[in-house]
């Protein structure tokens, strides 16, 4: 079953326009996941579908029972029965027996067994609507109304599908560096000493978040597949950043002295507080979510090679998408 199909099944049974592009959103994160991290260990296929049709039953109620409604229906339509499994556990990272009775939902676990089943629940965890948002966002937006169980069923779901490198932490704000090289050796012994990959670089060359994230998906993916041009992860992100095979021009994203914008990544394992605090203390970081301004049009379309007739067609509000897609060719080109 492909995209289109499932997308006129969501259609056909009523679901609304808000629930069919959260849909979509959550099938391009889960096929994500899974190219990063379960290349032919996971079925790929079945994965777009189940994550597609995941909220099926949001046709005919929002409340938590959806799930259970979505398989009837799915049941109805006669769908592959590892779609309906894909339906039933979805929520959350599952829910036990006891839970599903205290809820009011059939007396059964809903717990994700499959690793399709696995990266389609977690896919929707990390999608707000159709915004991404990182694990350790949704951990707080619930940690106050989920059970102790919950919460730590979901950070136990995360480490299983996604693994440590996965998920970046993203910060945007303001910085002030007096020495580049200085700096940057400091940031190396911190990544060192707690196995982080950091990068900083230069705000008014990133076209957004998602611009980010895309390039350190990309970058994670090529380095597991054996197919990088840089030697270490935290040069391959700005290859894929500046959307180029030059390491010289890449580096020209790289952050600068000075006082300005700048983009900190950090990729690794839960980090602590203390290490961010040095980090930020390092650049003299203020944190400010410039992220949506287009004060820095004019440069991402000179360093990109991006025309007014490009922008014109693809639409103004489309200029990181045209970003995001010079990152998309460096994969083609390899």
């Amino acid at each position: 079953m492909n995209r289109a199909e499932c997308i006129e099944i969501l259609r056909q049974t009523g679901c609304n326009s808000d629930v069919i592009a959260h849909s979509i959103a959550v099938a391009d994160l889960a096929l994500e996941i899974c190219d990063i991290r379960w290349k032919d260990l996971a079925d790929r296929e079945l994965v777009e579908a189940g994550a597609l049709l995941h909220d099926i039953g949001r046709s005919k109620t929002q409340q938590i029972d959806h799930a259970v409604i979505g398989v009837e229906i799915g049941r109805e339509l006669g769908l592959d029965p590892r779609i309906l499994l894909i339906i039933e556990r979805h929520i959350g990272a599952g829910i036990t027996q006891d839970e599903a009775e205290a809820l009011g939902l059939p007396a059964k676990d809903y717990l994700p067994e499959t690793i399709e089943e696995k990266i389609v629940a977690h896919a929707d965890n990390l999608v707000d609507d159709t915004t991404r948002i990182t694990f350790h966002e949704r951990i707080k937006q619930v940690e106050e109304r989920l059970t102790e169980a919950h919460v730590n069923r979901m950070i136990k779901l995360h480490n299983e599908v996604c693994g440590r490198r996965f998920e970046p932490e993203i910060f945007c704000g303001y910085a002030k560096i007096n020495d580049v090289k200085q700096l940057m050796k400091e940031i190396a012994d911190i990544a060192q000493k707690h196995s982080l990959v950091i990068q900083i670089v230069d705000g008014d060359l990133v076209a957004g978040k998602e611009h980010v994230r895309s390039a350190v998906f990309k970058a994670i993916r090529s380095m597991d597949a054996g197919e990088a041009i840089a030697s270490s992860l935290s040069l391959e992100i700005l290859l894929y950043l500046a959307g180029t095979r030059n390491i010289s021009k890449a580096l020209e994203i790289g952050v600068k002295e000075g006082e300005g914008r700048v983009y900190l990544i950090i990729i690794g394992d839960e980090v602590g507080k203390d290490v961010k605090e040095e980090i930020f203390e390092l650049l003299h970081f203020k944190e400010d979510d410039f992220s949506r301004s287009c004060e820095n049009k004019e440069q991402l379309m000179a360093f990109f090679g991006i025309t007014e007739e490009e922008l014109g067609v693809a639409g103004e509000d489309k200029l990181e998408m045209l970003v995001i897609e010079r990152g998309a060719l460096l994969e083609v080109l390899k």
